[in-house]
């Protein structure tokens, strides 16, 4: 759930950012025809659709309150947006009903209503099954996902650690039985494309994800968004960050393996300040977390597990740098999760200083910095941790 909330913060990213992409799409070859008749839309305004993943655009002007595209599908199926008009900043255009996110492959798609909200979808067997992996993924069950979003919130900001932790519960819970729901669906229409969306878009276990994917038939996997999943970085102009067992990384905007660490610092649990060039000479392996971060919390017993393997070496330092901005959530989050190791933060949230200055977008994260202040790895977890402490150690 929280991951489909990302995918449409970058739809609308993506849509104010379309004039500088890559361009319109060809229309040789146009093998998907969405054809629209929707009443409020008035005439001559502009709609535009964007393919979400290479970001390729087209527009045509509504005339007697209808429209049609006719989009190349060589790849297979992605999820696009259309919009109608240009949308206003502070308003949702899926909400107001200017704008509808959904799936297209080739075929036929006919929209009939007064608007994008309230319309009709029909045409080929892909657009049934969008109407209901659309009405699964956005059930009634979001607005109480809402409530508890910020009432954990709430929670973190004034540092209850028992009511996050109770909160924390029934959001895994939620996102669980959601995951269940989803799995159903997959694994009853395996020959269906739309399965690679809800696959993409709401598992984050790499194990989970590719059985899932492996377990869809031959037709089921000729869909853009699964090509993209079996080559990622290929398909897609949006940023995707890939790893690889040496914790290298393709993300724009952090330093290169390599090249000289910034010296971040911050103030411990105690108000002490804490350098990076403290420990200077030693192998240093900076974590980025949070209290607030259940990912995050949810990785530290590994972490602490491969701390316990090299915490004796002279020649190595595991330094923590917290993303909260409440002392008090953080200090508690230490405590409770027997974090060993010294914990930084200047408590400015994802205005950290040390986190803009590896480029750090998402937590947990952690950069692996070598005795002579270079940079030698980004993000090692788990084994890949454990083999390159070893290497180096």
């Amino acid at each position: 759930m929280m991951k489909r909330l990302l995918v449409l913060s970058m739809c609308f990213w993506a849509y104010s950012a379309m004039a500088q992409n890559v361009g319109r799409i060809s229309r040789e070859n146009p093998q998907s025809i969405i054809e629209g008749q929707l009443d409020d839309f008035p005439n001559d305004s502009t709609i535009r659709i964007m393919d979400m993943l290479s970001q390729s655009w087209d527009t045509t002007i509504i005339k007697d309150h209808r429209f049609k595209f006719e989009l190349p599908m060589s790849y297979g199926g992605a999820i696009y947006i259309i919009v109608c008009g240009k949308p206003i900043n502070g308003i949702n255009p899926v909400e107001t009903g200017v704008a509808v996110v959904c799936y297209l492959d080739s075929g036929k798609l006919n929209i009939k209503g007064n608007n994008f909200l309230d319309a009709k979808y029909t045409g080929s067997s892909w657009v049934k099954d969008w109407q209901e992996v659309h009405a699964m993924s956005y059930s009634n069950s979001d607005s109480e996902f809402e409530k508890l979003k910020k009432k954990y919130s709430e929670a973190v900001a004034v540092g209850d650690e028992d009511a996050r932790e109770a909160i924390k519960i029934k959001i895994e819970q939620m996102l669980s039985d959601k995951q269940l729901l989803y799995k159903d669906w997959i694994n009853a229409h395996k020959n269906s494309r739309v399965g690679a969306y809800l696959i993409s878009n709401f598992f984050q276990d790499k194990k989970t994800i590719d059985s899932l994917f492996n377990a869809l038939t031959v037709h089921g996997r000729e869909s853009l968004i699964y090509r993209n999943w079996a080559e990622p970085g290929k398909w897609g102009v949006i940023p995707k960050i890939t790893y690889d067992s040496t914790g290298g990384q393709n993300i724009a905007g952090q330093p290169k393996i390599g090249t000289m660490a910034k010296n971040i610092g911050g103030f411990d649990v105690n108000g002490a300040k804490v350098s990076l060039s403290d420990f200077k000479g030693k192998y240093v392996l900076i974590d980025f977390w949070a209290s607030w971060c259940a990912p995050c919390r949810a990785a530290m017993p590994a972490l602490k597990e491969s701390y316990e393997k090299v915490k004796e070496k002279k020649n190595f330092v595991l330094l923590g740098v917290s993303l909260d901005t409440k002392k008090e959530g953080w200090v508690k989050a230490i405590a409770k999760d027997g974090i060993p190791w010294v914990n930084i933060s200047n408590l400015r949230g994802w205005g950290e200083p040390a986190s803009a200055a590896f480029g750090i977008r998402a937590i947990p994260a952690n950069v692996l910095i070598g005795p002579d202040g270079k940079i030698v790895a980004y993000n090692l977890f788990g084994e890949s941790l454990d083999q390159k402490l070893k290497e180096l150690l």
